[in-house]
Parts: C-alpha cells; structure tokens; sequence
C-alpha cells in the first residue's frame, strides 16, 4: 500500500466494516497485525517490543483483545511464567483481511 490518502481511507473504510474491527483502537489494530507477523507465537514481550509499545501497555491490550474473542494468553511450559499470545481463529481472519487490504494496490 502506498502511503496515498485513497490508500489510508480504504484501509479504514474496510475497519469500518468489520463489527469488532471499529471498535478497536489505532494501537490494539497496529499490535493485532504485528502477531499476525510473527511465525510461531510470541511472548507478549516479544509483540510488544515489535509493535514498538511497552510491555505494560501490551498486556492491556492482550486484556482487550482477548474480552473481543481475537487473542488467547498461553502458557509457555518451556519458562514457568512466561505468558504467550497467539491469535484465534477470528483474530487471524481479521489479522488477514486487514493485511490483505493493506497490501492492495
């Protein structure tokens, strides 16, 4: 997607669409595609760093993300305590289309 403001307004336009989409915010979209980046689940560390938010912010919005039925916290039994996040099967339909819309000519 070039960064045209036709681009940006189609981008939205298809968040607009989608029930659970437009209730999110800017950042819990941005975080949202960047698990949907990652090639095994992530520590919720691990997204935060690549989405470029701080930890604490990032398990809130895992907290949002989760009560909207799109992310799941998983335990990671490799590190006692350490918490994954993976996407769900309605996070990584909405993770696709955005990214599908994003890549769009």
């Amino acid at each position: 997607m070039s960064n045209s403001s036709d681009d940006v307004a189609r981008f939205f336009a298809e968040i607009r669409r989608d029930p659970i989409a437009r209730s999110l915010s800017h950042r819990q979209i941005c975080y949202l595609v960047t698990l949907g980046s990652f090639e095994t689940t992530p520590r919720i560390g691990e997204a935060a760093a690549a989405a470029g938010v701080i930890k604490q912010n990032a398990s809130s919005m895992v907290t949002s993300l989760e009560a909207h039925g799109l992310v799941e916290r998983i335990y990671d039994p490799a590190e006692l305590g350490a918490k994954r996040v993976r996407l769900t099967e309605d996070g990584r339909r909405l993770c696709d289309t955005l990214s599908r819309v994003y890549r769009e000519p």
